[in-house]
């Protein structure tokens, strides 16, 4: 991995000092720009999600449009982006990745506990937050439409969004303002105990996969940790 990263930097690339994978040493100006414009544009849409879904679903289009564009013209690849089965291997063989994988579940275990014992209405405002997550209409193959739509999520907020952050601020903050531009989304649902119970728990969960991916540098392991975790949130909401 070692000498990778110094060929590499030879070529003019260089490690990521926030998450240790590889992005691009120098940008030229005109893809900086776009860079720019497509960030701006995924916070502005995020702060403006608490007036509607549909500036969410903007937020999306530009990480999904950040992603495309750098892959083509910035010359970075699904390996530096996470995106290949060798990433996913090599973090899954680490058991600290493993652990972190897993805390997310923690979360959702812990949260769904303390609501039905403490909020008599906390079943109703959690799945109030998971029907507002997911932003288009149902399927009626329900885990493969949860699954599309993390992927939907996940790829441009860690893919696009953290990854620049992660260059440009200190860690926390590529930890935290991914999570914050999630969560505000469902920030207007927030109005009482159970609701913020929930909020707390979204945003945390949140926080926990940007850390998955910084530690595991594989955006599948990320994927697959927030499907099960969705899936096992409704579970528990239903059953419960």
């Amino acid at each position: 991995m070692k000498q990778q990263l110094v060929n590499e930097e030879e070529n003019g690339w260089k490690p990521n000092a926030f998450c240790g994978i590889v992005t691009l040493g120098s940008i030229e100006p005109p893809m900086n720009r776009i860079v720019k414009v497509l960030m701006s544009t995924m916070t502005v849409a995020a702060i403006a999600s608490l007036f509607g879904r549909q500036w969410y679903i903007l937020a999306l289009g530009a990480g999904i449009a950040g992603v495309i564009t750098s892959c083509l013209f910035g010359n970075v690849t699904l390996q530096v982006c996470g995106l290949t089965p060798t990433e996913a291997i090599a973090g899954l063989s680490e058991k600290k990745n493993r652990m972190i994988a897993l805390l997310p579940l923690v979360f959702i275990f812990a949260e769904v506990w303390i609501g039905i014992h403490f909020f008599e209405d906390y079943i109703y405002q959690a799945l109030s937050v998971l029907n507002r997550q997911l932003i288009f209409s149902g399927s009626a193959t329900l885990a493969l439409y949860i699954l599309l739509l993390t992927v939907v999520e996940e790829v441009p907020w860690r893919c696009f969004y953290q990854l620049n952050i992660g260059r440009n601020f200190p860690a926390a903050f590529a930890l935290i303002l991914p999570a914050a531009g999630m969560t505000l989304l469902a920030l207007p649902l927030y109005h009482n105990g159970a609701s913020i119970l929930c909020l707390l728990g979204f945003f945390a969960r949140r926080v926990a996969w940007g850390y998955l991916y910084v530690e595991s540098g594989s955006m599948i392991i990320v994927i697959l940790s927030h499907w099960l975790a969705t899936l096992l949130y409704l579970i528990l909401l239903v059953g419960v």
